[in-house]
């Protein structure tokens, strides 16, 4: 060792000095292996090694040494390194070496799809230059024939909208309307006779009321009681009609048939009703039932008798009650039958749901049957009035409306 410098020699025997190594400042020995090939190495002979070469062992001369591996072997053997990708290859590193996950490439190795930095800038320039190649533009004009068929203005408007400027609002019935307009809360817009108007929020409970064609709208008291009706409002409930009226009503195709009075008493002025008579003298045969023919009505209000059939039809099905009656002439013969019956979809006796009997107590006398009961009917059930007497012979009944009627009403 060198005292002042702290040297490491080496002997080096070909030459037979002494030659000094190189060390750094901790005093360790810096070894230089740039120099050193494999073959350098003293058991290996590699002078020439290639692509795809194999390290064997030669046993003979105790070497190491390398041989070529054939095309085919090499294809066959696995785990072998591969070569690094376009992506390793050109990926950005950072200072430690890493992968930064940027790509680089080189002009010359992108793709001719791709534009380069310098040409993107040269196509943006030459675009914001190009006036042809831009979007057509939305013009003034066309702006201002928008608004007009908007109905926002009118084609006389002189401040109309542009493509790139906000119409100028102004509060007239051809422009758009201010804000400004409303001056309270609650209120409304309307048009008046010129121009949009406000129109102050009514009282608590006030419905808004229209004037009618040519007319400003207004606040108006709600109507007194309450109303349930159909889309063309023919057909309703109404309570109370008038203030304090205290009445119901029902309407039916504009119809009233329905009405509560405040006294309890209701009205039904469509409700299935008839009054029927026969207005002449009809003469009936011996022991023959015969349909008597009532040519009149009182009342019909459903229009549910013929008064040429002398027939009764049921327009809805349900409970009616019916009350009848015959009298014949003052020619009777002592103990002779005087007898009706209501029969139903038949004239024959067998279809009697009802009937009256009664007898002359002496000759030469006026006799009458008369009853009223109650029955249930199906709709289009039909309905005779039939009249029997056993005179021996043809016997008069007489024709007027308290001798010979039928009367029917539906009560349920």
């Amino acid at each position: 060792m060198d005292g002042a410098g702290k040297k490491l020699w080496g002997y080096y025997p070909t030459t037979d000095v002494w030659v000094p190594l190189q060390v750094d400042a901790d005093g360790k020995v810096v070894v230089d292996l740039s120099a050193v090939n494999l073959d350098d190495l003293g058991d290996v002979s590699v002078p020439t090694p290639g692509d795809q070469y194999l390290l064997y062992w030669d046993a003979a001369t105790s070497l190491w040494k390398c041989k070529a591996i054939p095309a085919a072997a090499w294809a066959d053997i696995t785990g072998k390194p591969t070569a690094p990708s376009l992506e390793e290859l050109a990926t950005e590193h950072d200072a430690a070496g890493l992968h930064t996950g940027k790509i680089v490439l080189a002009d010359a190795d992108i793709p001719a799809a791709i534009a380069r930095d310098a040409e993107v800038a040269t196509a943006v320039s030459d675009h914001t230059a190009l006036p042809s190649a831009h979007h057509t533009k939305y013009t003034d004009a066309e702006a201002k024939a928008a608004a007009v068929l908007a109905g926002a203005i009118t084609d006389g408007e002189t401040k109309a909208p542009t493509h790139d400027a906000v119409y100028d609002v102004k509060a007239t019935a051809d422009g758009a309307i201010a804000k400004s307009l409303l001056t309270e809360r609650g209120s409304i817009i309307y048009r008046n006779a010129t121009a949009p108007a406000e129109l102050l929020h009514g009282t608590a409970g006030q419905v808004l009321q229209s004037g009618g064609h040519g007319a400003d709208p207004s606040w108006a008291s709600a109507p007194g009681g309450t109303k349930i009706q159909d889309a063309d409002a023919d057909t309703s409930w109404d309570v109370e009609e008038s203030a304090d009226e205290d009445k119901v009503h029902g309407k039916v195709k504009g119809v009233e048939a329905f009405l509560l009075h405040d006294d309890g008493i209701l009205d039904m002025a469509k409700q299935s009703c008839i009054d029927v008579y026969g207005s002449a003298d009809q003469s009936l045969a011996n022991a023959t039932w015969t349909v008597m023919n009532l040519n009149i009505r009182v009342t019909d209000r459903q229009d549910e008798f013929n008064t040429t059939t002398h027939t009764f039809t049921a327009k809805r099905a349900g409970i009616y009650l019916i009350s009848a009656c015959i009298k014949c002439a003052g020619n009777s013969v002592d103990g002779q039958d005087i007898d009706f019956a209501i029969t139903k979809n038949s004239t024959s006796p067998v279809a009697s749901i009802f009937d009256v009997y009664t007898f002359a107590a002496a000759a030469n006398k006026y006799v009458m049957a008369i009853g009223s009961t109650i029955v249930t009917l199906a709709a289009t059930d039909v309905l005779y009035l039939m009249g029997y007497q056993t005179s021996g012979g043809a016997q008069t009944f007489i024709g007027n409306q308290g001798s010979m009627f039928l009367r029917i009403i539906k009560v349920a």
